[in-house]
C-alpha cells in the first residue's frame, strides 16, 4: 500500500487512531498506528522502479531540514521496520534528485519509543519528497510508525540575485526584486524573481534540462 500525502509533518495513523502518541516525541505499540507497505508498485521516480515508498506533496515550496524517523513499534510486525531508506526531492513531481540516504534502528514495542533523529537535509528546497524503504529488519513488509521533517518558508536570497554557474545546480533560486543569469542549466532550475527575472548573454539551457522563468512572490 503506497500513500500520497499533502503534508510534511505526519503521523502515519488511521484517523481512529489520533490520539495514538501520548507523550511528546514518543510513539505506541498500536497496530494501526503505522505505514506498511507489503506490496511493492511502480515509484514516481522511474530510478527507483517497484519498490516500496512514501510521497508527500507540499502545498508550495519549502526548505527542508532536520528528519526524525520512528520505526515500527507494533510488536508483531518489528522486523518489517525499514532498516535503510533513501530520500529523494522534487520541486514538479517529475525529475527527481536524490538527497540522502539513512540508517534506522528495528522500533522498540515498549510503548515509549521516542524514535530518532536520523539526518538534516540542510536547507534544500522542494515542494515533493519521496521516502523509499531499500531494505527492512528481515519481515516481508516495509514500513514506518511516524516520521517528521522540519520545514521554514522558502525565502528568497536577497533583493537581487545573480547566478552565474556552470552548470547551475539543481533548485529553486529567487530574488525579492530581480534574478539575472547567464549560468548554464543542466538539470533541473526555476528561477523566481518578484519583479523580474533577465536571462543575460551567455544563458544557456541545454537539451534535456528542465528550465522554469517566473514572477513568483517571495515568503
Amino acid at each position: 500500500m503506497q500513500r500520497i500525502i499533502t503534508s510534511l509533518i505526519i503521523s502515519l495513523m488511521t484517523i481512529s487512531s489520533m490520539i495514538g502518541q501520548c507523550y511528546p516525541d514518543r510513539h505506541n505499540t498500536s497496530p494501526d498506528t503505522k505505514w506498511l507497505s507489503c506490496t511493492a508498485t511502480q515509484s514516481p521516480n522511474p530510478t527507483r522502479g517497484v519498490s516500496h515508498w512514501l510521497q508527500l506533496e507540499l502545498e508550495e515550496y519549502k526548505a527542508l531540514g532536520n528528519i526524525y524517523l520512528w520505526n515500527i513499534a507494533d510488536p508483531d510486525h518489528l522486523n518489517d521496520g525499514s532498516s535503510t531508506l533513501a530520500i529523494d526531492i522534487s520541486v514538479d513531481g517529475e525529475v527527481w534528485t536524490e538527497v540522502t540516504n539513512l540508517t534506522l534502528e528495528i522500533g522498540q514495542d515498549d510503548g515509549i519509543y521516542e524514535g530518532e533523529e536520523v539526518g538534516n537535509l540542510n536547507g534544500v528546497t522542494a515542494k515533493y519528497v519521496l521516502i523509499t524503504s531499500l531494505t527492512n529488519h528481515g519481515g516481508s513488509c516495509h514500513g514506518l510508525s511516524e516520521l517528521k521533517i522540519e520545514t521554514v518558508d522558502f525565502p528568497c536570497a536577497d533583493d537581487e540575485l545573480l547566478i552565474a554557474d556552470d552548470p547551475i545546480k539543481p533548485g529553486v533560486y529567487a530574488a525579492d526584486i530581480r534574478l539575472q543569469s547567464n549560468g548554464v542549466v543542466d538539470s533541473e532550475v526555476y528561477l523566481f524573481g518578484e519583479d523580474e527575472v533577465i536571462l543575460l548573454p551567455g544563458f544557456m539551457s541545454n537539451a534535456g534540462a528542465i528550465l522554469k522563468v517566473d514572477n513568483h512572490p517571495c515568503n
